[in-house]
């Protein structure tokens, strides 16, 4: 992923994005990522200004999640898939 495609930075200087940013970056609803938030531990993310925000790693993840999910497959299925280290 490209990292100037994020528009702050975290503490450590790493980019990073605000949940609106990441939800309009894959056109999904705010709450639809807050939902894999709580499904996916993988989703760890930190907050800053009362704000949650993702790293790159994290962006990319929450791709692959809907990229699965759009093939059918059901979250318990991804998050499944994800757990057993399928990208």
């Amino acid at each position: 992923m490209n990292d100037d495609i994020f528009s702050t930075a975290d503490p450590d200087g790493k980019p990073c994005r605000t949940l609106d940013e990441v939800a309009g970056l894959y056109g999904v609803n705010p709450w639809t990522i807050r939902l894999w938030m709580d499904r996916f531990d993988i989703l760890h993310t930190a907050t800053r200004n009362g704000g949650i925000r993702f790293s790159p790693q994290a962006v990319e993840r929450i791709g692959t999640i809907l990229r699965l999910a759009k093939t059918g497959m059901g979250l318990e299925d991804v998050r499944k898939h994800l757990e057993s280290g399928g990208c």
